[in-house]
């Protein structure tokens, strides 16, 4: 079930379903230090969750400001990746 979840976010990429799987590894092994399992939740990357965060603040409010604010999330979303 986990696989099949992955294999769902990741839009059958391979280079993030192995980025997604490694991210659940680490995630449940901070949490529990068991191994995976079938119900964990699959989670995003920091990028991705970085983008829906500005899509989601860019819709909210269409303003100058805010599309000066986002152009500057966008610059340093570039330096850092």
């Amino acid at each position: 079930e986990l696989a099949v979840n992955i294999a769902r976010e990741s839009s059958r990429n391979m280079r993030r379903a192995l980025l997604m799987l490694e991210s659940c590894h680490v995630q449940r092994r901070d949490a529990h230090g068991n191994s995976l399992s079938a119900d964990q939740p699959v989670q995003k990357t920091d990028w991705e969750l970085y983008i829906s965060q500005l899509a989601s603040e860019i819709t909210r409010e269409q303003s100058p400001q805010r599309l000066m604010a986002a152009r500057e999330k966008l610059y340093e979303l570039l330096i850092n990746c």
